[in-house]
């Protein structure tokens, strides 16, 4: 895991993680506007450093990025996404370093989508 000086390295770290991490352009810039949303405030007017500072610690130069997305039926009680989440991490992560982003309703559903991702 690396740390870095300024906003822009971390930024220009991340982006190429996802860019060495992904063949599939159209997944590549999925998986970047994934970060951003995160990173950038709602208005679209800054860096959330505290939100970058969490992912960027999660950057390894030599490793790949991989992610599995939990979607979870909102309105379903039986169905637990920390449950979900903990299996996935267990049975298919563990113990390479992981991080989970959540996002609220899918587009289109009542689903709640977190996607987990993992370095390989």
């Amino acid at each position: 895991m690396k740390s870095f000086q300024n906003k822009n390295q971390g930024l220009d770290a991340l982006r190429a993680l996802v860019e060495r991490s992904y063949s599939d352009e159209k997944v590549r810039d999925e998986i970047w506007e994934y970060f951003l949303g995160y990173i950038i405030t709602p208005d679209k007017s800054e860096i959330q450093e505290d939100h970058l500072g969490d992912i960027t610690k999660f950057i390894d130069v030599d490793r790949r990025l991989a992610h599995i997305d939990i979607v979870v039926d909102a309105q379903d009680a039986s169905v637990s996404k920390s449950d979900k989440l903990r299996e996935v991490v267990f049975d298919k992560i563990w113990p390479r370093p992981w991080m989970s982003m959540c996002y609220g309703e899918t587009i289109g559903s009542k689903a709640e989508l977190t996607r987990v991702f993992y370095l390989l």
